[in-house]
């Protein structure tokens, strides 16, 4: 017989090593898994407001110059691809009470018109809607000044590559115009799109060169882990105060002169331009349409038609639609008869919608959406996101696109031109250029 001697002392000690080793390891996975669930839940929020002279110059101001929330995300609204207004009303009546700032992109057009078609947004890290619900916010009346950024330092150029060429767009500018010609559409927002990759970048850093570049009424900044949104819109989609609503459509623009004198010609040439005032006053009547829906009877009302604004590099022409709107009148019906903003998508808006999905190169995603907060009474204050750089930080990825409207009287170069403009200061904020 053959006799096995153990030593128990020895297997003890190796069994309580391996446990003690396989016990460090789930412990340090679990404290790694939640530094990375606190590093997920947190969120910078900067809005700002009254940063133009647009803001200084009309009736409808905001409260407030500033408004920040940073820290940790209690109660989020998050979607990746399909957005339903069922679900923001959801978020919205969950906490009311409460202040909600964040975004919802142009994905929820296809709720709204376009059931069916590719909802996927340009950056697979960007949420096509993001809603954070908090109870506290900063807010002051005093704005910030930034300081220019320095000169003469030498950086990487970033290259942007441009995901329609300037033969393509003037290509679908011919078609567009055919579809105007034949009565499809009076007229359309037409975007093309640029982006680059393996980009490293500090977002509160490039928001704050793109202030100081081209301080705007509705500049905002999300810095979220995965993805930032850095905005220097110029445009107010729409703002609820008490019982009354107001949409500001922009449409028209006009380089800023050097000179008073200069910019004062310019003003007035951008204020009779024929071509201009045709295209504001189609999304002006839109607009009007849009608010008849929901307003209370005859209540609708243009409050300033053609207006005309100086902002740091450009001058805008800026109307003004009121109403009157019930307060048994939901968010999300407003959003309903409201979304997405005329002046992004054209007239009539459901083809010029279907005329978008068809020609553009891209996916807008979150691009020409809308960014505010809601306060705690209910009322509301949204941009539109325009100007603006988006960035996925997962895939080191960021995304520019802009636009302008093509009607019957559009100049194909100029078209072009313009939206090059639109784009200057976000290519000097990111120190890029657009790769030949």
């Amino acid at each position: 017989m053959i006799r096995l001697k153990i030593d128990t002392n020895l297997s003890f000690k190796y069994c309580f090593s391996k446990l003690k080793a396989n016990f460090l390891l789930i412990f340090t996975e679990w404290i790694l898994n939640q530094v990375h669930r606190f590093r997920m839940s947190w969120v910078k929020i900067v809005l700002y407001s009254n940063r133009g002279s647009y803001e200084e110059s009309t009736s409808v101001g905001s409260a407030f110059n500033q408004l920040v929330f940073e820290g940790k995300i209690e109660e989020c609204f998050t979607c990746q691809s399909s957005i339903k207004l069922s679900d923001i009303q959801s978020f919205v009546d969950k906490n009311r009470g409460r202040t909600l700032l964040g975004f919802i992109g142009y994905g929820l057009t296809h709720d709204l018109f376009t059931k069916g078609l590719l909802t996927d947004g340009v950056l697979e890290g960007m949420p096509a809607a993001f809603l954070v619900a908090v109870t506290q916010v900063k807010t002051s009346d005093q704005p910030i000044p930034f300081q220019k950024p320095e000169t003469g330092k030498p950086e990487t150029s970033i290259q942007l590559v441009q995901k329609t060429t300037k033969e393509k767009y003037i290509e679908v500018v011919r078609q567009l115009k055919h579809h105007i010609q034949i009565g499809d559409i009076y007229e359309v927002n037409y975007c093309m799109a640029f982006e680059a990759e393996n980009i490293e970048m500090d977002p509160t850093e490039i928001w704050e060169k793109l202030q100081a570049i081209s301080p705007m009424p509705f500049a905002a900044l999300i810095d979220h882990p995965e993805f930032s949104i850095i905005s220097a819109s110029p445009e107010r989609f729409i703002k609820k105060e008490e019982d009354r609503l107001y949409i500001q459509p922009m449409k028209g623009t006009i380089p800023k002169g050097k000179t008073e004198e200069e910019n004062s010609r310019l003003k007035t040439a951008l204020k009779n331009d024929p071509k201009e005032r045709s295209e504001n006053v189609m999304i002006v009547d839109l607009t009007r349409n849009d608010l008849s829906k929901i307003a209370s009877k005859k209540s609708v009302q243009v409050d300033e038609l053609f207006g005309v604004y100086s902002f740091h590099t450009i001058n805008q022409m800026i109307s003004t639609i009121s109403c009157i709107v019930d307060k048994e009148v939901s968010f999300t019906e407003i959003l309903e008869a409201t979304f997405p903003m005329g002046s992004m998508t054209g007239a009539p808006k459901t083809k010029a919608i279907e005329l978008i999905h068809k020609y553009e190169s891209f996916n807008r995603g979150p691009f020409s959406g809308m960014l505010g907060y809601i306060n705690p009474q209910g009322d509301f204050d949204f941009s539109v996101l325009i100007r603006t750089i988006f960035y996925d930080k997962k895939k080191k990825k960021i995304f520019l696109a802009v636009g302008s409207a093509i009607t019957s009287g559009s100049d194909v170069e100029k078209e072009y031109e313009e939206c090059l403009i639109k784009l200057q200061p976000l290519l000097m904020a990111l120190n890029a250029r657009i790769k030949q």
